[in-house]
């Protein structure tokens, strides 16, 4: 067995039980928000949404990036049986990220009225945004204690914790709430409570899993290593949620509402390749450690087209079929934002098409790199959104996105071929896009104007786009040889056959 097929049988076995969790968690955080939203009118949607924003802004500053260096640390020093800068590691983490997010979140809550009557002239987004600023120093420590046990590789309790129960506690709580019949109060402490229920939950199994002692202070080493990941994940997370907090300051809450109708859909098309990276960066790191460049550039290249694969269904019908998917997930009120929908399409899609360059780029060393793409892309975004939502509302706010990946994946590409020479647009994923593209511009032209309910459209659509991309993958002959080497490992986990496909 070659390194490639080494690196393919790792990904193949644990990226499926990360993906698992992902597909769970956004499966059920969109019941959650599909159902909050048919509940809520538009505007009380948009004010829920700009909160959720916020919350997901300030997290990143109050958990100072310290979840990567936790596991990193406790990984390498668990290695080494050095359990005393372990302990240090862990004590560093929990008192540094309790200390940091309850001083954010008293400081936010006290501004709280600043923020919602005087910047975003929203004064019903006040009680909403300390509904969730109490609940951010808990979702920093959940975090970090699921850091803890990835550190000692084990990836299971995320999945149970962070990706399952606090999303289906959610839906639960979400749906009694409305059965009650309560206001916009209500149905935000149903969506922050479980993450209370899941922090004493977790709290209690982290101390029965690990005895914990005072260890060697690793505090500055822990902050040292970390501050490039804080600045690097906020400026990355605020290139993928500034048009939601621009239009707050732009535009009405209804318009952020029927914004956030489209963009959690057009997000979905990132998951595989997000789910990918958690296992990704450790496997390649390997081959980067042993100077193997060749195999790093084929492993590249195979996965980003497993990726474009999966994802291209997916993507034909959000953009050809844009107010069918929306009215399927959020409702008819919310179909105006097809539009949006379709240009973020492009957006993201072109973002996969360019494959995992950043964490790439983290592998061969170069982090800092990747920090200042993420701060260009982030500033480049916030300058589209001061010129196009003024202008264009939902629709500038999805071009500015969409222009602003486009404009990071290209840069940060550019630089991995001129370090690495890694270029993940081959002549076989080219003759996979334009044929399925093609075959599905057919499929929409003879089906556009067929009246069915929403539900039967979207799943009979999504299982034949499934059916037009693996086709024309396979007419094309646009398949390697490690194509089957991971149709034979498909094979040995889910004991599916792929005898036909493996002849072409």
């Amino acid at each position: 067995m070659d390194e490639v097929e080494k690196s393919l049988k790792n990904l193949a076995s644990g990226t499926a039980i990360v993906l698992f969790g992902t597909v769970i968690s956004l499966f059920l955080t969109f019941i959650s928000l599909a159902i909050i939203a048919r509940y809520l009118t538009k505007a009380e949607y948009g004010v829920f949404f700009l909160a959720f924003t916020i919350f997901q802004v300030l997290f990143i500053l109050a958990s100072l990036g310290l979840q990567d260096g936790v596991a990193r640390f406790i990984s390498i020093y668990s290695s080494r049986r050095d359990s005393k800068k372990v302990m240090g590691t862990i004590t560093a983490a929990i008192k540094i990220s309790t200390i940091n997010s309850l001083i954010l979140a008293l400081i936010i809550f006290s501004l709280s009225e600043i923020i919602s009557t005087k910047i975003f002239k929203m004064p019903e987004l006040l009680q909403t945004l300390r509904i969730f600023t109490i609940a951010l120093p808990f979702f920093v420590l959940i975090n970090i204690f699921i850091s803890i046990f990835r550190g000692f590789g084990d990836v299971l309790v995320r999945v149970i914790y962070l990706d399952f129960l606090i999303n289906f506690l959610r839906v639960f709580f979400v749906i009694f709430t409305i059965y009650l019949n309560l206001n916009l109060d209500g149905i935000t402490k149903a969506f922050v409570l479980p993450i209370f229920i899941t922090f004493v939950l977790l709290s209690i199994h982290t101390f029965k899993t690990y005895s914990f002692s005072i260890g060697e202070p690793q505090g500055k080493k822990l902050l040292l290593f970390s501050t490039p990941l804080l600045i690097q994940g906020f400026f990355g997370i605020l290139m993928s949620w500034m048009d939601t907090i621009m239009l707050g300051y732009f535009a009405t809450a209804e318009q952020v509402g029927l914004y956030n109708a489209a963009s959690p859909i057009a997000k979905l098309l990132t998951i595989t390749i997000g789910s990918l990276v958690y296992i990704y960066i450790p496997i390649v790191s390997s081959l980067y450690a042993r100077r193997k460049y060749q195999e790093i550039r084929r492993v590249y290249t195979i996965i980003t087209k497993w990726i474009l694969i999966i994802t291209l269904p997916a993507f034909f019908l959000f953009f050809f079929f844009p107010s069918t998917t929306i009215a399927t997930l959020f409702g008819e009120k919310y179909t105006s934002a097809s539009t949006a929908l379709q240009i973020l399409c492009i957006g993201f899609i072109i973002h996969v098409l360019f494959g995992p360059n950043g964490a790439t780029l983290t592998v061969i060393g170069k982090p800092k790199i990747l920090m200042v793409n993420t701060m260009v892309g982030s500033i480049t975004n916030g300058l589209l959104n001061l010129f196009l939502i003024p202008r264009f509302g939902i629709e500038g706010a999805a071009l500015a996105t969409a222009m602003s990946f486009v404009f990071f994946n290209i840069l940060t590409s550019l630089q991995l071929y001129i370090i690495i020479r890694i270029f993940p647009i081959s002549r076989n994923i080219l003759k996979i896009i334009l044929s399925s593209t093609a075959t599905a511009f057919i499929w929409y032209i003879i089906f556009k104007d067929i009246v069915i309910p929403y539900y039967v459209v979207t799943a009979v659509f999504i299982i034949a786009l499934t059916v037009i991309v693996l086709l024309s993958s396979l007419l094309t002959k646009s398949l390697d040889k490690e194509d089957y080497i991971l149709l034979s490992l498909l094979e040995e986990k889910t004991g599916i056959k792929f005898t036909f496909e493996k002849k072409f």
